[in-house]
């Protein structure tokens, strides 16, 4: 695929990335499988992508930024050839919000794919880092890009897909 840049694609054989999949905090069905895809097994083909869930230090706020194509969503992107998805996610934190912070654990929180359909259909295997802010930090979005901190109770229309997400990963935190 190597699409827009060269990325890691799955299947395919890809240690490190792997080695971050095995800690994972909140293991699923879909860590699962992405595990047996960087292992060379058969899986949905795709990207990994690496995304940044920036919670207030109360864990009742989280940063989302607006995407032309994809409205809300979390800061996040495609993992680059020679990145691990930890270096990943916070490169494209910084790149999308200006926040540079070190994720809030050593470990992948959850793995949480999507279809995507730029420009074919392929998945967009997400691996989640989770980040403490303070909510005082200035957000400086890539040019054209609004980027905020919204409140978990009230989070803006077509999201509904990151809530479930997001309320996985705040209650793990919380259990640290």
């Amino acid at each position: 695929m190597g699409f827009p840049h060269p990325t890691i694609d799955v299947p395919g054989i890809h240690p490190a990335i792997a080695a971050e999949i095995e800690s994972t905090r909140i293991p699923t069905n879909d860590s699962a499988e992405l595990l047996s895809a960087l292992r060379g097994n058969d899986c949905e083909p795709g990207h990994i992508c690496a995304t940044a869930w920036v919670y207030d230090s109360e864990l009742t706020r989280l940063v989302l930024l607006h995407h032309p194509r994809l409205g809300w969503c979390n800061p996040g992107g495609h993992v680059e050839i020679g990145e691990t998805t930890r270096d990943a996610a916070t490169r494209e934190l910084f790149e999308e919000s200006g926040l540079n912070l070190s994720p809030a654990t050593d470990s992948v929180m959850i793995v949480h794919p999507a279809m995507s359909i730029h420009p074919e259909p392929h998945m967009h295997w997400n691996v989640a880092w989770a980040y403490f802010a303070d909510t005082n930090l200035p957000l400086v979005g890539e040019e054209g890009t609004v980027v905020r901190w919204f409140d978990l109770n009230s989070l803006p229309e077509g999201v509904a897909d990151l809530a479930p997400t997001a309320a996985l990963i705040r209650s793990n935190l919380l259990g640290m």
